[in-house]
């Protein structure tokens, strides 16, 4: 069963990075739930789903997630990665600064009948925005 999950889970991220979101939708339940913590959003359902994954297609339809581990276990997989990504797209108001940028992320999956039933997301959104030139410069002592 876990390593199934694991597989799930790989699979769902191939097929985002290869922009093949009705392959994702397939592998979740219909009432799946996506909460993102940094950004205090949810989504629901599979329109939900595919809204929370087209709007990280659009600050780029090339960004990939690689998966650096995975802890599996019955319930579910907790999946700690990297998005690949350059920002020519809408992220969150700010017009694209053009510049490519890693961001760290940790999503906790639950699993039910084989499918994704939930997904909690944990993205270090201000590692991104420094990478962007967007946070001001420490002060210098």
């Amino acid at each position: 069963m876990t390593e199934d999950t694991a597989r799930l889970a790989r699979t769902v991220y191939e097929a985002f990075n290869r922009n093949d979101l009705d392959a994702a939708l397939a592998l979740a339940q219909p009432d799946i739930e996506i909460v993102n913590l940094a950004e205090n959003t949810t989504f629901r359902g599979h329109d939900g789903f595919r809204d929370y994954l087209k709007r990280i297609k659009e600050i780029d339809p090339a960004g990939w997630i690689e998966v650096i581990s995975q802890l599996v276990c019955d319930a579910g997989v907790t999946n700690e990665c990297v998005y690949h990504a350059t920002h020519v797209g809408p992220l969150h108001g700010i017009e694209p600064t053009g510049k490519a940028f890693t961001a760290p992320l940790c999503d906790v999956w639950r699993v039910r009948d084989g499918k994704i039933a939930s997904i909690h997301t944990y993205a270090d959104n201000m590692t991104v925005l420094a990478q962007l030139g967007l946070l001001p410069q420490p002060a210098s002592t």
